[in-house]
């Protein structure tokens, strides 16, 4: 990805590479694509790796975005709330499980993602993101920390966003 990208964009591309990886999934003789500890044991090594890198890249970039979504005039903490959820049921339909209790039985797991994703997007389009977004907000510096390594903290530089 390039590194001129605004972290929306990154998401974007994100969502692409992962809808890829689920088309690849499907297509391989162990027909594994919904939503299932079956489908993730089903999985080679290297698809499990892959998977793990998208849902780390995808929360990198979610917590990029964490900063603009607190200083937006047209958000707020509840919108917040409902961009952490869907972020976490993005990750874990890469992982090809349920992060809340589904209402249809074992759904694919590309739609699942794909559905959290378009809200996300509705979301983002209530930003002031185009060219206004400054990376200098978040401390590059910061590592990640937290429960079993799946909770991003990153310090945040207050600076609101133009």
């Amino acid at each position: 990805m390039p590194n001129d990208s605004t972290p929306a964009e990154k998401l974007s591309q994100l969502a692409q590479e992962a809808q890829s990886f689920f088309e690849q999934v499907r297509d391989q003789p162990t027909n594994a694509w919904r939503l299932s500890e079956w489908t993730w044991g089903r999985l080679s090594r290297e698809q499990q790796a892959i998977a793990e890198r998208l849902g780390h890249d995808l929360r990198q970039q979610m917590a990029l975005l964490v900063p603009a979504i607190q200083n937006a005039p047209l958000l707020d903490k509840r919108d917040l709330a409902r961009f952490s959820r869907l972020g976490r049921t993005m990750d874990a339909a890469l992982r090809f499980q349920s992060f809340r209790t589904r209402r249809e039985g074992d759904p694919p797991a590309s739609r699942v993602f794909q559905r959290a994703y378009d809200e996300i997007r509705r979301l983002l389009e209530l930003l002031p993101l185009q060219g206004s977004f400054d990376l200098s907000m978040v401390d590059k510096s910061a590592t990640r920390h937290g429960r079993n390594g799946h909770n991003a903290k990153f310090p945040v530089k207050t600076r609101l966003v133009k």
